[in-house]
């Protein structure tokens, strides 16, 4: 396992609570199956295909969110009309921009823009659905996305090592990191070394996601379940970030 994945996977985790998405910018539907292989979980089928409908529940409410990794990351702002500090690729005066420099290995940068959560809405309907499936329809190493979180744009930046290093223009001002989310800014990039992940204001990403399983110490027959328990939740669990990672 790549040790940039695992870093960024416990981080984010964290930082929101959130499993996220590997690579970053591949894109998640909420009720997505996903199947373990091998030490991975990736995209299978779906609860549609299974018959088992649910309640997209989305909140109306658009956030902002920015992260860099504490003490790991050094920031220069040029401003428009301002000349190139020392040591950045040409760069016209009318242009603003920013350089960054990581300091720290596997150094991260997140900035989200118009971020919105769904989620399943009747979570114990979907779980009973789940239980009464016909015998071999749900597998021991299904999980199913529950929540997804959204966002109209996003820049995500993973440092292979220290001294990785990426050096954005900007037509518009940046100021703050937050303008790495803004699409208005209409930023391009000049110059990067050393990143395992870079995306650059990249629109309609699903960065974040939380994804339930049946408890592995459950063992008998769906159809036997119910039976066992009115709470038919008291069967499932979170996916953690360490099964993500298989550690």
């Amino acid at each position: 396992m790549p040790r940039s994945y695992s870093s960024y996977i416990k981080e984010i985790h964290k930082q929101t609570g959130y499993l996220a998405i590997w690579p970053p910018d591949l894109h998640l539907e909420l009720g997505t199956i996903l199947r373990k292989e091998g030490a991975l979980y990736t995209a299978y089928s779906s609860l549609s295909s299974l018959g088992i409908r649910f309640d997209d529940v989305e909140d109306p409410t658009a956030a902002t969110w920015v992260y860099q990794t504490e003490g790991g990351v050094e920031l220069t702002f040029k401003g428009s009309g301002e000349a190139s500090p020392t040591g950045w690729d040409p760069v016209s005066k009318i242009e603003a921009g920013l350089q960054i420099v990581f300091r720290r290995n596997h150094g991260l940068i997140v900035a989200l823009s118009g971020i919105r959560e769904r989620r399943i809405g009747d979570l114990r309907t979907v779980d009973a659905a789940i239980l009464n499936l016909p015998e071999g329809e749900w597998d021991a190493d299904y999980a199913v996305v529950t929540q997804v979180r959204d966002a109209a744009c996003a820049t995500i930046l993973l440092a292979t090592s220290s001294g990785a290093r990426l050096e954005v223009h900007a037509k518009a001002g940046i100021r703050e990191l937050a303008d790495l989310a803004n699409p208005e800014v209409k930023l391009s990039i000049k110059h990067g070394a050393n990143l395992s992940q870079q995306f650059v204001a990249k629109q309609g990403m699903t960065p974040f996601f939380r994804a339930r399983r049946l408890k592995q110490s459950i063992l008998a027959p769906a159809t036997h379940l119910v039976a066992m328990s009115d709470d038919d939740s008291s069967f499932f669990e979170m996916v953690t970030p360490d099964e993500l990672l298989n550690e």
